[in-house]
């Protein structure tokens, strides 16, 4: 029998997991999906990499998902906790007009989204990242673990990129064991949390000030847990995503 707890933590995966079914049936289907899917198209994504990441389209009415979910029976107490709604206004959605991307865990399971803006001028930063709740721990989770684990266990090794586009640009080259830290720096649970499958790392972070810089520190984190580390240098002012979107799959996988 199911404690409380337990219970909540498995509606909150139910719910995850029907919302991102929706976001991707918009994005796939829908009208409001279309300036979505042409970005996607844009920079180089296809349709079987929107699948493997159960990629989708959060529309830009805000009170949408609100209702949607309060005419499917959820109570309004439930979906305040949910981490889906603003803090201040529970019935606004945290994600509007922004391809979604599902955090989703070893166990094939939804517990977060990660959101990026499609248009400059709208609220927010470039990305939102979901707050923690009870099925999703910020630290101990990693973008691409749920493509990238099987192939991270045989060879004991992973490349650590900057961000999730630049995940699906070598997912969509055939490098599958490639993971991103989530919006925030990468942090002492993610290495050790990676520790457990792979004694290696190669790092690709952009060729900024800022990508130096979190790659130092990057670097530091992972010696610290004893995973031998490596830097890709890329070529300035590219990142991986550049890459595939300008030269292809073949140009990621000669660097």
């Amino acid at each position: 029998n199911e404690n409380p707890e337990d219970k909540y933590k498995t509606a909150l995966l139910g719910l995850y997991n029907k919302i991102a079914g929706s976001f991707n049936y918009i994005l796939l289907n829908k009208d409001s999906g279309e300036n979505a899917r042409k970005y996607l198209e844009k920079r180089g994504i296809s349709e079987e990499t929107i699948t493997a990441f159960k990629l989708g389209y959060a529309p830009s009415e805000k009170f949408w998902m609100y209702d949607f979910l309060k005419n499917k029976g959820y109570s309004e107490k439930f979906l305040a906790k949910s981490g889906i709604f603003a803090k201040k206004n529970n019935r606004i959605s945290l994600f509007s007009n922004r391809i979604m991307f599902p955090i989703i865990n070893i166990q094939q399971d939804i517990i977060a989204f990660s959101g990026r803006k499609l248009k400059e001028s709208d609220w927010g930063g470039k990305y939102i990242n979901s707050p923690e709740t009870d099925i999703y721990k910020k630290g101990e989770t990693i973008f691409g673990i749920h493509t990238a684990v099987k192939e991270i266990r045989k060879k004991k090794e992973f490349i650590l990129v900057e961000g999730n586009f630049d995940v699906l640009a070598f997912y969509q080259s055939g490098i599958r064991n490639v993971v991103a830290p989530l919006g925030t720096a990468f942090t002492e649970n993610q290495a050790r949390y990676l520790k457990r499958y792979a004694s290696k790392c190669l790092i690709v972070f952009d060729p900024d000030t800022a990508g130096i810089e979190a790659t130092l520190k990057s670097a530091v984190t992972l010696e610290k847990y004893g995973i031998s580390n490596y830097v890709i240098n890329l070529p300035e002012g590219k990142d991986p995503s550049d890459i595939l979107e300008k030269e292809g799959p073949e140009a990621l996988n000669k660097l």
